[in-house]
């Protein structure tokens, strides 16, 4: 179960989300979430087809999403540092 999800925003052509959930080892965490529409299941930016865990800051996925973090900021570090 999620703290905290954003409300979409599109992104190209998908709509992303920041998410906020407890990690059984790690408290609280946050990962990005996209979907081609409303009516497709969410999924993790590691299924991103350009994912890339070594890509520093982006991971590959799409540099945009620093808007969508910043929009969202206040609510991710009451989650974050709430832990």
């Amino acid at each position: 179960m999620n703290l905290f999800e954003s409300e979409p925003m599109k992104i190209g052509k998908h709509q992303w989300r920041v998410t906020v959930y407890t990690h059984p080892s790690y408290g609280n965490c946050s990962e990005y979430e996209w979907r081609y529409d409303e009516h497709d299941r969410w999924k993790s930016m590691r299924e991103w087809p350009r994912y890339d865990s070594n890509d520093g800051m982006y991971s590959g996925c799409p540099r945009t999403l620093v808007k969508l973090y910043f929009k969202n900021k206040p609510d991710i570090d009451k989650h974050l540092i709430g832990s």
